[in-house]
């Protein structure tokens, strides 16, 4: 169930909100939603139906939310070949620490079978006393935080939220926002049923973008190579070039990311690095090859750090002149400031 944290994901979300970056808060407000409207789907008719299995008293919203994390960051796949597979509760399997490094991982979970290679298995000779170790996947600190409430520091495996709105293509006010407005919309429904993309809201779309998406080939399908053709589409109708709607995009990114306290601070790095070098020394768990944060104030640091380093390669990329996907001519060099929002 990884490090010992001291709150549920649930718990985060529900109590830390204004720690969270924007992006990932309303993502974690849809999920907190569903669940929500699951609770209310089944209480109180559970509890008015079987009274004796399922007491008012104990089936409350709270009970719920602590239930459903207790399962989700302990339940192993009954068959991992499985496209969706179903889950199971294994006592102290469960109970193992995570790593994503195959040099640390020691244990291995086949699935439920009587064939001899099914159950746990160990993938190496291991020393008395050495910690036993098992893989919950190369998942970013997104997913770890609202799976099993901890955070990798410096995790390589972070989908970083990059959102772009319609009014980042043209003001409320400006001429063309019913045909950019029509023209976001076209392109979100051709886009929408990619894994890296999300739709929370009208008017809003959300990529999940990697390091390894931002070193792929510019030809590959990627969240990274679908930011910058929705950019490049939409903003042919704004009349706004890739390159100054994206770079404006990012940098709003950046800034979410590295705010520590104050909600209008400006994009400060130095103020953000001295932040995260206080809650690292605070907050460092050593579990296998890595790093964890446990707290509440650690594993939303961490969280925000993982994404800001996806972000600011991003950016490196951008302003590089490296050939961006789907695009004729190499990038030209970035104007720093530009408004191009306020389109006439």
């Amino acid at each position: 169930s990884g490090p010992s944290a001291s709150h549920s994901a649930c718990g985060v979300a529900g109590a830390s909100w204004a720690k969270l970056p924007s992006s990932i808060a309303a993502e974690w407000q849809v999920y907190r939603d569903h669940l929500c409207a699951e609770y209310a789907n089944l209480f109180p008719k559970l509890c008015l139906a079987f009274p004796e299995i399922f007491p008012a008293a104990h089936c409350t919203e709270a009970a719920w939310f602590r239930a459903h994390s207790l399962y989700t960051s302990r339940a192993l796949p009954f068959q991992p070949e499985r496209m969706q597979p179903d889950e199971v509760l294994v006592p102290f399997l469960d109970r193992m620490n995570h790593d994503s490094h195959s040099a640390v991982v020691n244990v291995a979970w086949n699935g439920v079978g009587l064939e001899a290679s099914r159950g746990a298995v160990m993938l190496r000779d291991v020393k008395a006393g050495e910690e036993l170790i098992l893989s919950y996947g190369c998942k970013g600190n997104a997913e770890l935080v609202l799976g099993y409430g901890f955070a990798i520091w410096g995790n390589p495996h972070e989908a970083a939220r990059v959102c772009v709105e319609v009014s980042d293509f043209a003001a409320p006010d400006c001429a063309k926002l019913a045909a950019v407005s029509s023209a976001f919309d076209v392109v979100v429904d051709a886009i929408r049923s990619r894994a890296y993309c999300r739709v929370h809201r009208p008017g809003t779309v959300t990529f999940h973008v990697t390091m390894d998406d931002l070193e792929a080939p510019a030809s590959q399908d990627s969240a990274w190579a679908a930011l910058c053709k929705f950019c490049r589409a939409v903003g042919a109708t704004a009349g706004v070039a890739l390159e100054d709607v994206l770079q404006d995009i990012l940098m709003r990114t950046c800034t979410d990311l590295v705010r520590v306290e104050d909600a209008a601070q400006d994009f400060d790095l130095e103020v953000w690095e001295a932040h995260l070098k206080k809650m690292r020394a605070r907050d460092s768990v050593a579990v296998g090859s890595a790093l964890c944060a446990t707290s509440v104030d650690g594993v939303t640091t961490a969280l925000r750090h993982a994404q800001l380093v996806v972000v600011m390669a991003a950016l490196n990329l951008l302003m590089g002149g490296e050939e961006l996907p789907g695009e004729v001519q190499p990038s030209r060099s970035l104007a720093s400031g530009n408004k191009w929002c306020a389109l006439q």
